[in-house]
């Protein structure tokens, strides 16, 4: 019997979870290569801090592959551009050689609602590019935030924490929070009012 190959295109903890259960799973009859577009890795939740403290960045970053990869699977540095189900083959950028598969497995997780790292950027590109979006909040004199939900209230709230001066609106077309019980949301409401929010 061959080994069969099993692609997982993804560079989050849902990819690398995915890959240690398949060659757990696997018991050696299964070879796993993980498809990531990006030689580091970011703890999005974090975001909204670093981007209004840029110095604290380098606190939600693993650079050193060795940290975060699966062990055992293979790990393929490139962005993958698109599947070829007939030939069982993940294209990849720059007409790079496709990677093969018997099973392809698409972890490609959720994207935030902030500034999330492009496919295929380097480790100091991000950082760049957080030190920018930083910068643009430490000059503005107000920050108007789009939406209402848990991102858009810690974006607020961090800004707050360290700008006491700063105007900070929230612009939502349905309110705060609006899955919350009403008691826990004017709860939110009361605290982002005392904020100045």
């Amino acid at each position: 019997m061959s080994t069969k190959r099993v692609v997982i295109i993804g560079g989050g903890v849902s990819a690398k979870h995915c890959a240690e259960v398949v060659l757990k799973k696997g018991k050696g009859a299964l070879a796993v290569t993980v498809v990531q577009a990006n030689r580091f890795v970011e703890w999005s939740l974090a975001s909204s801090m670093a981007f209004v403290d840029p110095s604290c960045h380098p606190r939600f970053l693993s650079t050193d592959c060795a940290k975060f990869e699966a062990k055992g699977a293979t790990y393929r540095y490139d962005t993958a551009t698109g599947v070829d189900m007939e030939k069982k083959q993940v294209r990849l950028l720059g007409g790079a050689v496709p990677e093969a598969y018997d099973a392809l497995v698409v972890a490609t997780g959720f994207v935030l609602p902030l500034f999330y790292p492009s496919l295929g950027v380097s480790v100091q590109e991000r950082m760049a590019e957080v030190q920018r979006v930083g910068k643009t909040i430490s000059t503005a004199s107000c920050v108007v935030i789009g939406g209402g939900g848990l991102i858009a209230l810690e974006l607020a709230g961090d800004i707050r924490a360290h700008y006491a001066d700063k105007t900070i609106i929230l612009i939502c077309r349905s309110g705060i929070l609006t899955q919350w019980p009403d008691d826990k949301r004017q709860k939110v409401h009361d605290q982002i009012k005392k904020m100045n929010i």
